[in-house]
This record gives structure tokens, sequence and C-alpha cells, in this order.
């Protein structure tokens, strides 16, 4: 019998998918902060938020007809996380926003999920106490 689609992927150990994440939320975080998401930080700053003060936990953008539904997860120098969504139109000039919620008491934070090491929460925290150099 042959092969269907190729070899297998081998699975990231908890460590790699730890390394993935943590390397995932530092270039979210490095794109705005270089200026390259200037909705975001317009919106950010409208939300009384800083945006060189914080990381982007979490992006995700997804084209659409009528432009780019962007969805992501804030933190705060506070620790606080809040959730975005919207539609960026115009050459990525306009922005509709369609949510922004605190969410930070739905926000797992633990350091030891099973089969995944660290949440999305506690490795940007880990990020924010560290730093981010852009």
């Amino acid at each position: 019998m042959g092969e269907i689609g190729g070899p297998m992927k081998r699975q990231l150990n908890v460590n790699e998918q730890c390394e993935l994440l943590r390397r995932k939320i530092i270039e979210n975080t490095t794109e705005l902060r270089a200026g390259r998401m200037s909705w975001l930080e317009s919106l950010l700053t409208s939300k009384d938020q800083v945006p060189l003060g914080g990381v982007l936990a979490e992006y995700h953008s997804v084209t659409e007809q009528e432009g780019e539904f962007v969805s992501g997860l804030w933190l705060n120098a506070r620790r606080e996380f809040f959730a975005f969504e919207g539609l960026l139109t115009g050459e990525q000039t306009s922005f509709s926003i369609e949510r922004w919620e605190e969410v930070t008491e739905s926000v797992v934070v633990s350091a030891h999920l099973p089969g995944k090491g660290h949440s999305i929460g506690s490795s940007a925290i880990n990020i924010l106490e560290q730093g981010v150099e852009t």
C-alpha cells in the first residue's frame, strides 16, 4: 500500500510548542511597535491603552470581500487582557471596530497545560515582564 499525502509531520514536543507560541507573540508585538499596524495603534490609544506598554498576545486576519477581518488579544501593563475584532479596509487605513472587551477573567494564564505547556495568557505575561526588543 502506498502513502496517501506523503509522510506524517512530526508533532512538536511541549518545549517546541512553548517556543513557537513565544515567538509568535513577540512577532505580533514587534509588528505593532514597528508602526506596521497604525490602525491598531490608533485603536489602542482611543481605548486609553499604551501601544508600547503592552503585548499583542494573539492576532488573526482573514481576507473577506469587504476587507480584512481582524481579531486579537491585547495585554496591557496592568495585566488586563482585551479582545478585539473588526474590519480593516482601504489599504489598512480604515478600521471599523466590532468588539472591544475586557476578558481578563476568561483568559487562561496557566504555565502547565497538559500536552501544550504554557497558555497564551501565561506566555504573554512572561513576555510582558521580560520586555520585547524591537
